[in-house]
């Protein structure tokens, strides 16, 4: 259920700084749009969601969000002089956490909307998944040459978004970290279908509002368990590394390149806290 309940911190961490004030205004609508357009809702199914998303507003300002304003603001102070591993460690552990929070605290509203999806409606949205995928799938129709190229393309996207301009170096140092083989997709792409497949799975077999809820609590918590029994350890395995790779990279950057990031960083901490700012 990560698309679902999700989508709310999401759109607080958009990743274009352009658009979280945007985002931030007009959550509740973006909410919506993104569930109605991959379920293919009917009118009924969003006007409910949109009550749902709208009665849980208020939290989201006064209680969720001031707690992600000072975990981005520590983050901030602590990269200061680069993110070793127990700075990332720290932040993924302060995310996850608010992540899970937001998961138990809307779920029980959500669960009577979900569990009435109908199987054209999990059709619909599996062919909206498969679109999501071909970013990675396209990429193995290439050769490993013309593969390597373009997942370097996107890797280094990623990091300019954050840190500014990065050399040959740095980008080859992207790849050893984050992988531009072709292995490397293919897990990504298994990744993407295993994801989307729990979800779809649990949304065609559970009818139970309280049932669904109780699942969907414990998936907060351990996201690893939407995942097949055979695929778990070596996610785990690649989650619990992430604070690592991300500390591995950030100590290659300059601290020009470190400023860049810290003011992106800020950027969303100002949007933030003027969301938190608002009066109901």
């Amino acid at each position: 259920m990560r698309r679902w309940l999700s989508v709310l911190f999401i759109v607080v961490c958009a990743t274009s700084c352009s658009f979280l004030w945007i985002g931030l205004h007009y959550i509740d609508w973006l909410v919506v749009r993104e569930v109605a357009q991959t379920f293919n809702l009917t009118s009924t199914q969003k006007r409910e969601l949109q009550r749902v998303v709208k009665s849980h507003l208020p939290w989201l300002r006064q209680e969720l969000s001031p707690r992600l304003l000072l975990a981005l603001n520590e983050l901030n102070v602590r990269w200061l002089n680069g993110i070793d591993e127990r700075d990332a460690q720290w932040f993924f552990d302060r995310t996850r956490s608010l992540r899970v929070e937001l998961a138990e605290h809307m779920i029980e509203d959500l669960a009577p909307i979900a569990t009435v999806i109908k199987p054209d409606q999990l059709g619909y949205a599996a062919k909206k998944f498969g679109k999501k995928n071909e970013k990675w799938s396209d990429l193995l129709e290439l050769t490993d040459q013309k593969l390597e190229y373009k997942r370097r393309q996107m890797l280094r996207e990623s990091a300019e978004n954050w840190y500014g301009e990065i050399t040959e170096l740095q980008e080859d140092a992207l790849c050893t970290i984050f992988g531009c083989r072709r292995s490397d997709i293919v897990r990504m792409l298994e990744y993407s279908l295993d994801w989307q497949g729990g979800l779809l799975g649990l949304l065609r077999d559970v009818s139970e509002p309280k049932v669904f809820n109780e699942i969907v609590k414990t998936w907060s918590r351990e996201p690893v368990l939407m995942l097949p029994p055979l695929k778990r350890n070596t996610w785990l395995q690649y989650q619990n590394d992430g604070p690592k790779r991300l500390a591995n990279f950030d100590l290659l950057m300059s601290e020009a390149q470190r400023a860049n990031a810290r003011k992106k960083l800020q950027k969303y901490s100002d949007d933030l806290a003027w969301f938190v700012a608002q009066v109901d």
